[in-house]
């Protein structure tokens, strides 16, 4: 995560995630310079930067967004549930992103 946290930059401030009639209680949504991590209570579910892309110049539109899972992303069914808000897609179509390699999963070293 140590990695992560550098490729986010600046902290610029946290969120609960929104309920039908207001916020969720330990559900947040954490923003930096470059990206944004979803926690759920004390664990981080997702990890979103983004990053220059690979031999371009960094230019207008040269980002992309890379998504990093956090190993608790199945631990409860709120958990899942906000993890879907959060991403705009159902858990399964995050299992299969984890599969494809278009997410990639939260590493102690990343």
């Amino acid at each position: 995560m140590n990695e992560l946290s550098k490729k986010l930059g600046a902290f610029k401030g946290v969120s609960n995630m929104r309920t039908n009639t207001g916020s969720a209680a330990n559900q947040f949504e954490i923003d930096f310079e470059s990206g944004t991590i979803f926690q759920s209570y004390n664990s981080i579910i997702v990890v979103m930067v983004r990053e220059p892309k690979l031999n371009v110049p960094v230019t207008h539109g040269t980002w992309e967004t890379n998504t990093y899972i956090g190993e608790d992303f199945e631990y409860s069914r709120t958990t899942m549930k906000y993890l879907s808000q959060f991403l705009g897609h159902g858990v399964s179509e995050t299992r299969k992103k984890l599969e494809s390699g278009d997410y990639k999963m939260i590493k102690e070293n990343n």
